[in-house]
């Protein structure tokens, strides 16, 4: 019986590299690294994201990880000062559904920030 989604996980090409980009840029709460399994983990609002090392054929993720933030224009503004590349513009979701803008991680991983509507 499954119960629950333990974690979702990322490919990264180099661990350390993207260990200080989930933690410093992003502050996401590093729960633990396993160096030698190329693996590690952070907590984010309660959700484990998992970062996992490919060290053949790497390829970046199709899929995206979409963050739930509040005051997203401050988030995006702090991430430029970080020199992360952003896919576009915040762009409001028809319907009045919130506003979201996509972005790269340091191995061209897709990530979202989302703020829904207040």
């Amino acid at each position: 019986m499954i119960l629950d989604i333990d974690n979702v996980s990322h490919p990264v090409k180099n661990l350390e590299r993207a260990v200080v980009f989930y933690r410093d840029v992003l502050q996401l709460d590093l729960r633990f690294i396993a160096k030698e399994m190329g693996w590690a983990e952070f907590d984010v609002g309660g959700s484990t994201l998992a970062l996992r090392e490919i060290k053949s054929g790497f390829v970046p993720s199709q899929s995206s990880i979409c963050f739930l933030v509040t005051e997203i224009e401050e988030e995006v503004e702090r991430l430029k000062k970080e020199e992360t590349h952003f896919l576009g513009e915040i762009e409001d979701i028809p319907g009045g559904q919130g506003r979201v803008v996509g972005f790269l991680d340091v191995d061209g991983n897709r990530l979202d920030f989302y703020e829904p509507p207040q």
